[in-house]
């Protein structure tokens, strides 16, 4: 007997780092049983991570013991932790912040941008420096990347890049815009450096960043708050937007901010 626990913990692994997380959730849905029988709790909560946020309630219904699992806050708080880094509970329990963030489209903050840096460290660093300047110091970042990476070291170059192109822009579209609006041959690298350094969740942080800077130093009407306003409430908020309506955002830009449970 435990010779075949063994061997299926071992089966089950290896199905697991082979196949994608539909077919994780085929190969659950078939061996309900066998895993029932044999499986840990804490062992089936560990699979259910491999799940993807919509799938995970979809195998709760397959049996009483799936969805006791599948209800564990544990369970959605790494799942939150892990597809959106975020660390703070955004509404009374785990599971409803994560159903929360996935209806915003929320954008995973553990994704890393092109200097390495997370995009939650790269707001955190923002919102934790000093503010003794309007000049976003996100922004700043954004423009070195350009200057390095797309305008050959050439600072005016990039700033007119910047100005011109938004997150919406394919590599081809950069290519047109950058040569008849501004007379800038770019190689298809450049372009595509470009759309890297110039992401739609780089544009999402920039925005919460600006918001916040805003509210702390009164200029809102609208608004009032402080560096130490909670940077998660503005992500979700401009997440839903997609990247050819982040680009069109005047600055700075108000937007609803009643988020219900």
């Amino acid at each position: 007997m435990l010779h075949h626990k063994h061997t299926f913990k071992s089966m089950l692994r290896f199905k697991i780092q082979m196949f994608s997380n539909r077919y994780v959730f085929h190969h659950l849905s078939c061996m309900q049983t066998i895993m029932e029988t044999t499986l840990s709790s804490d062992l089936i909560q560990k699979i259910f991570t491999f799940l993807s946020l919509i799938e995970v309630p979809k195998i709760c219904v397959i049996s009483n013991r799936f969805n006791m699992v599948g209800n564990r806050e544990a369970l959605w708080r790494d799942k939150v932790q892990n597809c959106f880094g975020v660390d703070e509970k955004q509404a009374k329990t785990w599971k409803q912040t994560a159903i929360k963030m996935v209806k915003c489209n929320m954008i995973n903050l553990n994704k890393k941008w092109v200097n390495g840096q997370t995009y939650r460290e790269i707001l955190d660093e923002a919102l934790n420096e000093k503010l003794d300047k309007v000049e976003p110091n996100i922004q700043t970042k954004m423009l070195s990347m350009c200057t390095k990476y797309v305008a050959r070291d050439n600072e005016n170059d990039a700033n007119d890049l910047m100005c011109v192109i938004s997150p919406a822009h394919t590599v081809q579209e950069i290519l047109k815009c950058s040569s008849y609006m501004l007379g800038i041959e770019l190689t298809h690298a450049e372009a595509y450096a470009m759309t890297c350094i110039n992401s739609r969740e780089m544009q999402i942080v920039h925005n919460t960043y600006i918001q916040i800077l805003v509210n702390s130093q009164g200029l809102s009407t609208e608004i009032s708050g402080s560096m130490s306003e909670n940077p998660i409430h503005y992500v979700m908020k401009y997440s839903p937007l997609s990247s050819d309506s982040l680009s069109k955002l005047p600055v700075p830009q108000m937007i609803g901010f009643d988020i219900k449970d």
